[in-house]
């Protein structure tokens, strides 16, 4: 009986460990080459936001969103989840303007969400905060030629938000943080 238990506790241990391996590998930037490769060319490389939410630490489900001037409202928001596509849409109203000067330069971004989130995670673990969930968004906080930001909102199990982080995409550096 014990033997029995015994690999019961190893096995679902190891399936643990399995899963959580299998959904880091659903980053943020593998979410973007999906999402392009069904864009028309001239519009692949205007990515205004991607968004990552409601995944423990790791998301597998990803909202890209692009600027896309045949688009009703200029903005094209595609769901790549575990890989493939799930939606393909244009918002029929919007509450944000979005131009061309929204869209980030994608040679800025040298951090995948993967390495952001590994990095804040064990940052939380060094510091005793009890982090289960994250939800992460790439984006530019002001138009122009900025560098794109990693905003990592931490939370409990719970899910209460213990605080927010703010990443370059291009050095790592934490530039701000939020209660």
């Amino acid at each position: 009986m014990k033997k029995i238990v015994l690999f019961l506790i190893v096995a679902v241990s190891a399936n643990v460990n399995f899963a959580a391996e299998k959904a880091s590998q659903y980053s943020a930037m593998k979410a973007l080459k999906t999402a392009a490769n069904s864009m028309p060319q001239n519009v692949r490389n205007q990515l205004v936001r991607i968004i990552g939410e409601n995944g423990s630490l790791h998301p597998v489900t990803w909202q890209v969103v692009f600027f896309d001037p045949a688009a009703d409202v200029d903005m094209r928001v595609i769901t790549v989840s575990r890989g493939e596509i799930l939606t393909n849409e244009e918002p029929w109203a919007m509450l944000e303007s979005i131009n061309l000067s929204s869209c980030m330069n994608l040679r800025d971004i040298k951090l995948d969400s993967k390495d952001v989130i590994n990095t804040v995670h064990t940052l939380a673990y060094e510091n005793k905060i009890p982090l289960y969930f994250m939800d992460i968004r790439l984006e530019k906080l002001q138009e122009g030629n900025v560098t794109p930001l990693w905003e990592c909102v931490l939370k409990n199990a719970r899910s209460t938000t213990l605080g927010t982080l703010w990443v370059s995409a291009k050095t790592g550096k934490i530039l701000k943080t939020e209660d």
